[in-house]
């Protein structure tokens, strides 16, 4: 529930200076989609980059060590389950938001009061769904933030099939 709650705040709060652009994945689409230039998409994508791993610099500053010594909330794939399973998931999962993250942004739609809202419940049932099977990733600059936090924790291995997150 964090994560989907946590971007309804955000999103409301500062989706009319930025567009709310807190996902990598929805950039990336945004730009594809001609909605923003190649330009704001590469510079979102820095800033997100850098936001990410400033907020697990943070997160790792502020929480107990044996916790972040259990790979730092890396995403990682189930171990009972293929990356082929983990690639389906967080496409599936992907697509999900994108879709209703394009749908609630439309520029048709009169009443726009209510697109944090659907974002966030989106992440939220896509969290419900994904975390068992890779820690819900559907935001590529999280999962590597989380990955390069994890970096160097002993029996962590953070990038074992990263890809999946980047290309799902």
């Amino acid at each position: 529930m964090a994560f989907g709650f946590t971007i309804f705040v955000l999103a409301f709060s500062i989706g009319h200076i930025s567009g709310g652009h807190l996902n990598f994945a929805v950039t990336f689409t945004f730009m594809l989609m001609k909605k923003i230039s190649v330009l704001r998409c590469v510079m979102y994508f820095v800033a997100q980059a850098v936001g990410g791993l400033i907020g697990v610099g943070f997160l790792k500053l502020i929480t107990p060590i044996p916790w972040w010594q259990s790979c730092f909330a890396a995403n990682a794939i189930h171990p009972e389950l293929t990356v082929g399973h983990a690639f389906v998931a967080e496409f599936i999962l992907t697509f999900w938001l994108l879709f209703v993250c394009m749908a609630a942004c439309d520029s048709n739609k009169s009443n726009q009061t209510l697109v944090p809202l659907a974002i966030g419940l989106a992440i939220f049932c896509a969290h419900m769904v994904g975390l068992p099977i890779t820690g819900c990733s559907i935001n590529p600059t999280r999962s590597f933030a989380s990955a390069a936090a994890a970096s160097g924790v002993v029996g962590c291995t953070p990038w074992d099939g990263h890809w999946v997150f980047w290309f799902a």
